[in-house]
């Protein structure tokens, strides 16, 4: 069952959690889940180990899985959600006014920018981090706090980048940066969510 979801779409990122072939972004991301439980058992040197390697083999997705490992941190060390977040930018961000070609090029990419996604689309931004909360609020009541703190973690996380994808693909002066979809990142808060999910069923919370 958990196999079978991980070919579920992205919201309207045209992504699936996981493709069906190989590709360097799956590795990308179990690096950054391997990261995760490293970061949970306070590992911190197989972390950055995972990190390094999510780094050689996908540069941009390892820019979420950073920028993830840094949320989770700051939640646990705070213990509280709305934290101040830094992300590293892509290698070769320019924000120079994109030629014609590179214009009419783009517009035929919809999922590149937020304002083209169905209501549905915009559902799976929000609904997979009102169930996280859930989980977090229950994860504190049974006394799990690696869950929830991985659950209240991926919220500001999850928020973070809807800005960030707000801010890019918007307003038409900054349309160079659509490339980057900052929205991809909703691909580790969906596989994080599936193993949630998968781990409270087995466990009977």
């Amino acid at each position: 069952m958990l196999a079978a979801l991980l070919t579920l779409p992205v919201a309207g990122t045209a992504l699936y959690i996981v493709d069906q072939y190989l590709n360097p972004r799956a590795l990308a991301l179990f690096a950054a889940i391997f990261a995760t439980s490293a970061a949970l058992e306070r590992k911190y040197v197989r972390m950055g180990l995972w990190i390094v390697f999510a780094a050689a083999i996908h540069p941009l997705m390892f820019v979420f899985a950073a920028s993830w490992i840094f949320f989770l941190v700051a939640v646990r060390r705070f213990s509280f959600s709305p934290v101040s977040a830094l992300s590293v930018l892509p290698v070769g961000l320019s924000i120079k006014y994109p030629s014609p070609a590179y214009r009419e090029a783009v517009q035929k990419l919809p999922y590149f920018f937020l304002l083209r996604w169905q209501w549905y689309e915009w559902l799976g931004i929000f609904a997979p981090l009102a169930i996280l909360y859930g989980f977090s609020r229950l994860a504190r009541k049974q006394g799990l706090a690696n869950l929830e703190v991985v659950c209240r973690a991926m919220i500001p996380f999850g928020l973070f980048y809807f800005v960030l994808e707000v801010i890019f693909t918007v307003p038409d002066r900054l349309l160079a940066l659509a490339l980057y979809q900052p929205l991809r990142s909703l691909q580790l808060v969906y596989v994080l969510l599936i193993l949630t999910c998968a781990g409270c069923s087995g466990n009977g919370c």
